[in-house]
C-alpha cells in the first residue's frame, strides 16, 4: 500500500539523515579536538611566556638581593672591625685607669 511504501520511504530518509547526522557530529568531535589540542599549545605558549616572564623577574630579583646582601655583608665586616677597634680602644682605656689608679695609690 501507499501508507507502508511512504513509511519505507520515511524509514529510508530518516537512516540517511541519521547517518549524515553521526558523520557530522563525528567530524564536530573532530573538529573539537584538533581545536582543543590547538588551544592547548596556545595555553603552553601562553604558559612559556609567563614562565619566562616569572623567570625574568625571578631574576631580576635574584640579582637584586644578592647585591643588597653582598651590601649588607660588607656594612656588617666594616660594623664588626669598628667594633673590635672599639673593643680594644676600651681594653687599652681600662688599663691605662688600672695604671693611672696604681701610679696615684
Amino acid at each position: 500500500t501507499k501508507a507502508e511504501m511512504a513509511n519505507e520511504n520515511h524509514q529510508i530518509v530518516v537512516a540517511d539523515l541519521e547517518k549524515e547526522l553521526a558523520e557530522v557530529q563525528s567530524m564536530i568531535e573532530a573538529y573539537e579536538e584538533d581545536n582543543q589540542e590547538s588551544q592547548e599549545i596556545e595555553l603552553q605558549d601562553t604558559q612559556m611566556q609567563e614562565y619566562n616572564t616569572l623567570k625574568e623577574s625571578a631574576s631580576q630579583q635574584t640579582t637584586s638581593l644578592r647585591q643588597t646582601l653582598t651590601k649588607i655583608k660588607r656594612q656588617q665586616q666594616s660594623d664588626e672591625e669598628a667594633l673590635e677597634q672599639t673593643q680594644q680602644k676600651r681594653t687599652d682605656l681600662e688599663s691605662r685607669q688600672v695604671q693611672l689608679n696604681e701610679q696615684k695609690g
